[in-house]
């Protein structure tokens, strides 16, 4: 499979931050319409191919994977929301504190759990869906030729 070298550095930036503009940007696309390329390139089987392999690459060297990171965010998201019991100084020996109706307390660390199941949320799509919904795909403007249109000649230049 073929990349052009500058869809190749592309790629190689991509990886870097996980920012197409930026990326397109580094590998030299004019900025006038960077935007419209980085979009156009990210749709591109090829370039989506070649991602792909980098990180099934780095997935065989590092031993991390989605099921992995994915039990890791479970693991951390049951942790912080397992109950621990509020402690206080009571002559110079920790005890449980109490209520008014002398029940004792519990606390769980509700920041940690909400960020994993953020995390988790973000992985599997959840938070895309529904701003897809939300806020629909901005149309194309008139001015970009359609990948379809342009000529063969046009198209190896990309």
């Amino acid at each position: 499979m073929l990349l052009s070298p500058q869809k190749e550095l592309f790629v190689e930036e991509y990886l870097k931050d996980g920012d197409p503009i930026g990326a397109a940007i580094r590998s030299g696309c004019n900025a006038d319409n960077v935007q419209v390329i980085a979009a156009e390139w990210l749709a591109d089987w090829r370039v989506v191919t070649r991602l792909a392999e980098y990180h099934y690459a780095h997935t065989l060297v590092s031993g991390i994977c989605d099921s992995w990171l994915r039990q890791q965010l479970v693991t951390i998201a049951t942790r912080c929301m397992a109950p621990q019991p509020v402690l206080v100084r009571v002559e110079g020996t920790y005890e449980q504190a109490r209520s008014e109706q002398g029940e004792g307390l519990w606390a769980f660390d509700s920041t940690g759990a909400t960020a994993a199941l953020e995390m988790i949320g973000r992985h599997i799509g959840f938070f895309a869906r529904h701003n897809q919904q939300q806020y629909p795909a901005p149309a194309t403007p008139d001015y970009v030729q359609s990948p379809a249109d342009r000529t063969p000649d046009e198209s190896a230049l990309i």
